[in-house]
């Protein structure tokens, strides 16, 4: 029941086959840690914590720990890209700036030279 809902909640399609293959796998009597893992899709670290909580009955715990293992590399991500986007941000506001000034007084300098 829980690998159905899975199932439903993953959109990736590669990922959504996966977890299907692992239903089936699952129903067969197969390890759901093997069976994840045999897929190459999800990280390394969710399969061993997964196949920890299988050999341990505690995998709502490991699937818990996953979960937040998945969150901080999520965030952290994020954080490193958002670092990356300011200064580039900051290049483009000032080639917008230079920008506008240098058609204001491109013209001022083109009239100073009629003038001489």
């Amino acid at each position: 029941a829980a690998l159905d809902t899975a199932l439903h909640v993953v959109t990736n399609l590669p990922m959504q086959m996966a977890v299907e293959e692992a239903k089936r796998q699952v129903r067969e009597g197969g390890s759901l840690g093997r069976s994840l893992g045999r897929a190459k899709l999800f990280p390394p670290l969710v399969i061993h914590l997964i196949g920890s909580g299988e050999a341990s009955g505690s995998l709502d715990t490991m699937l818990a720990r996953a979960a937040e293992a998945q969150t901080r590399e999520l965030e952290s991500f994020v954080t490193a890209l958002t670092s990356l986007i300011e200064p580039v941000l900051i290049l483009v506001m000032g080639g917008m700036v230079l920008f506008i000034v240098l058609a204001i007084l491109l013209p001022i300098f083109d009239m100073n030279q009629l003038i001489k």
